[in-house]
């Protein structure tokens, strides 16, 4: 047999996936040239339709390599948001995606785009600010380290997707009115027969990256831990879904997640456990007695995450921002900065607990879940160098769990005690006294709004952590 040198091997590398994306282009047109009967097919008793030449001649490896270019054109990284019109209408509530285009990055480029106009503009740091619109907003975007991706949601659909506190929102969709129907292959392909919207929903399970920037949206998704209910805002259409779907619990293999600093006071189990959060004792429980002092679970265990539901997942990245916005009032006492956290605590809670265990059948090494968190960390927790000098940024050390069928490693990024530039702490709002404006400082920190009666006799205040 002729040996095939490598250009040989290239051309038909490239003619294999120009051929791939052909057939999908060709599966494709197929289906929307019926789009007008897609209401009408889905009230209609499924076909296995085994006299089709894609299912009957087309093995299903290869039907697996045309729907990933199908998903490959939509995105494979798809933000995760939640949406509801109005409040009154139960039935206007509705997750949301956006195409992903900021891939997970360890380290923070804004902070470096900062200290470059720092540089330029002569700004000493120490409390002298920086004035830009743009690097403001990106810095207050509730999309935080996406804030590129919040930027074309902007530009796409209007100001309402970077003004709010979260990206997910319960007065208005900021994508209503956007057409993105011919934009997209899920619908075309899950509405087309019952053996092809069975393959293709294991296929968006297993090659899509789910991205969460908000707590509201993951928890909706993935489900409230320990007998928590969702908010009351929510809570009547959360009741008429069933949530998680099962197909993402056994399909599923990759999961982003970006946090504010605050992320401890969203998580109810974290602040109160074993009552409602937002109203009351949960279903079948008692309103526990008020001299009974509770005790949070740990929110930097990632235990609410409940990873052992998962029977394939193979990535959980998780960012954690420096700067965080919040209302306290009865949580205030449960707020934990990342960069307060011993060197033990950092040990025995995020890579010792088990919160990143997971319940995955296969012993193989190619199964095993590989997590990765970037948060900044407290001063004293260093990051080793082969010359024997600490840096503040840096891989602090690996993990491994191991469990009865599975092990997880687990790899600490940390970003300095903190970011050296912060924004005015609140959401983007153009044209005021503070839009633009970024604070510089000799240390890196931590920055949390609040506000709560209870707080300072204004209500409102900042937790800084150096």
């Amino acid at each position: 047999m002729a040996r095939q040198d490598g250009q040989g091997q290239t051309k038909y590398q490239h003619r294999s996936s120009s051929v791939l994306k052909a057939l999908a282009f060709f599966v494709l047109i197929l289906l929307k040239s019926s789009n007008q009967h897609q209401s009408s097919l889905a009230k209609m008793a499924a076909d296995l339709q085994p006299q089709s030449p894609f299912i009957a001649r087309l093995p299903r490896e290869v039907r697996d390599l045309v729907y990933l270019e199908l998903w490959r054109s939509s995105g494979l990284r798809q933000h995760i948001m939640w949406h509801q019109e109005r409040r009154s209408d139960v039935n206007e509530a509705h997750f949301c995606r956006w195409t992903c285009t900021t891939e997970y990055d360890v380290r923070d480029k804004l902070q470096a785009d900062i200290e470059a106009l720092r540089v330029k503009q002569g700004v000493q740091l120490g409390g002298k600010t920086i004035h830009s619109i743009t690097h403001g907003r990106r810095l207050q975007s509730p999309w935080m380290n996406h804030w590129a991706c919040g930027e074309r949601a902007e530009n796409t659909c209007g100001k309402e997707a970077v003004n709010g506190i979260t990206t997910s929102a319960v007065f208005t969709c900021w994508k209503k009115g956007y057409d993105s129907s011919n934009k997209s292959t899920y619908l075309p392909m899950m509405l087309s027969c019952k053996a092809i919207s069975a393959e293709c929903l294991e296929s968006i399970y297993e090659s899509t990256t789910f991205i969460f920037t908000d707590t509201l949206a993951l928890q909706l998704f993935l489900g409230f831990s320990c007998g928590h209910l969702p908010p009351p805002a929510v809570r009547d259409w959360a009741r008429t879904r069933d949530l998680p779907a099962p197909g993402l619990l056994q399909y599923a293999r990759n999961i982003e997640l970006s946090l504010g600093a605050s992320f401890s006071t969203e998580i109810p189990c974290c602040v109160y456990p074993g009552v409602d959060y937002y109203h009351g004792a949960s279903e079948g429980q008692q309103q526990p007695q008020q001299q009974q002092q509770p005790v949070p679970h740990d929110a930097f265990d990632f235990h609410w995450l409940r990873l052992a539901r998962f029977r394939n997942l193979k990535t959980v990245t998780i960012w954690i921002a420096a700067r965080g916005l919040f209302a306290p009032d009865d949580c205030a006492a449960y707020l934990e900065v990342s960069n307060q956290l011993s060197a033990d605590a950092v040990r025995d809670r995020i890579l010792l607990s088990g919160g990143f265990a997971t319940n995955q059948v296969s012993p193989s090494n190619d199964h095993r879940l590989e997590v990765t968190l970037s948060l900044p960390l407290h001063r004293d927790i260093i990051v080793p160098r082969p010359n024997g000098s600490n840096e503040e940024e840096g891989f602090v050390e690996e993990g491994l769990i191991t469990g009865t069928s599975s092990s997880s490693r687990i790899r600490l990024w940390k970003r300095g005690s903190g970011d050296g530039f912060q924004p005015f702490l609140s959401f983007i709002n153009p044209g005021t006294q503070f839009d633009g404006i970024i604070n510089t400082g000799e240390k890196r920190y931590v920055s949390i709004f609040f506000s709560g009666s209870g707080l300072s006799s204004s209500g409102m205040g900042h937790v800084i952590t150096q």
